[in-house]
């Protein structure tokens, strides 16, 4: 009797250690870590919303959930690291949809919303970005910045937007319906090929926000930036699907309240970043060009209308795009 009291007492005390083992609250076997890369080196300070993140789950999660940034370009190649998301190779990645749409929605469409994170949510855009990534394999789990804009940044000086045509400047896919529709010739360059490109003349200008610039030491060779400013910075963070959802129900609501946290802290950092960058840029020579109101005008309507007159075009499915633009819109 004894030894079948001591056999059902042993697989009783198996039974409860299994069972606590699969707790999601327990910490029996260390932290949940999410390997997670981002697009730029890991001191620039385009990847600061990452880092945010990850100080602000772990804290939520008192150490449960951790996000380990394991590396930049160096780690992973930034065009490279959607897919590597997509497959799991890491779990989370950061950086700018144009590096990806093609492989999802065929455009773009973050940068033309003229909407807070906050906002989106509220009218279901996050809903209906989750519904398209899922068919990738990917969970969008919020922004990673926001709150800036776009600008446009020259050798030398115009006065009206038409002398932007003939001009070649660097794009990426953002830039390019617009640059069109201005008369501009787009040039594909990587990031670090401006410079160059710029002194010898391959180009003379290019798009970018007003971060970065100094860093990139950009403004020795470009003195000039129109001064109106034009879609959205937008960098989403990204995570895959299937490891989030082995994730433990508690520790998904703690993740996706962290993202919800950190995109309000993210929206202020980055509001007085700007103002910093402009000084910074100000400071260093370059002069802001400003158009006549009406000019100015025609210039950003013109922005958008071109941009949108694509994406409508060419987004697929294609009944996303009358949807999208109507959420997006102010």
């Amino acid at each position: 009797m004894s030894k079948i009291l001591t056999t059902v007492l042993m697989i009783m005390i198996l039974f409860f250690s299994l069972f606590i083992g699969f707790t999601p609250n327990t910490h029996a076997s260390g932290p949940i870590v999410l390997k997670a890369v981002i697009f730029v080196p890991l001191n620039d300070i385009e990847g600061k919303g990452l880092f945010m993140l990850a100080d602000i789950l772990k804290k939520n999660s008192n150490g449960a959930l951790i996000i380990k940034v394991i590396g930049g370009p160096e780690a992973i190649r930034s065009f490279d690291q959607f897919e590597a998301a997509r497959k799991g190779i890491v779990d989370i990645m950061m950086g700018p949809e144009a590096w990806f749409a093609a492989s999802v929605t065929k455009v773009p469409t973050f940068y033309l919303s003229e909407i807070t994170p906050q906002e989106e949510r509220e009218r279901g855009v996050y809903q209906l970005r989750r519904e398209i990534f899922a068919k990738h394999n990917i969970y969008f789990l919020g922004e990673g910045k926001m709150g800036g804009n776009f600008y446009f940044w020259l050798k030398e000086p115009i006065d009206k937007p038409q002398g932007m045509a003939g001009k070649k400047i660097r794009v990426s896919p953002y830039y390019v319906p617009f640059m069109k529709a201005l008369g501009a010739s787009p040039v594909v360059l990587p990031p670090p090929e401006v410079y160059t490109a710029l002194e010898r003349g391959v180009v003379d200008g290019f798009g970018w926000p007003v971060s970065g610039i100094i860093d990139q030491r950009w403004q020795e060779v470009c003195k000039y930036v129109i001064g109106h400013g034009v879609w959205n910075t937008a960098l989403p963070i990204m995570m895959n699907l299937d490891t989030y959802k082995k994730i433990p129900q508690n520790l998904q609501k703690i993740l996706d309240d962290s993202m919800i946290e950190a995109e309000k802290v993210i929206g202020d950092f980055w509001k007085e970043e700007y103002q910093h960058e402009w000084k910074r840029v100000l400071d260093a020579g370059v002069t802001r060009i400003e158009f006549s109101p009406e000019d100015a005008k025609y210039y950003v309507d013109l922005a958008y209308s071109s941009s949108w007159a694509d994406l409508i075009k060419n987004i697929q499915p294609p009944e996303l795009g009358p949807k999208l633009k109507k959420l997006l819109t102010k």
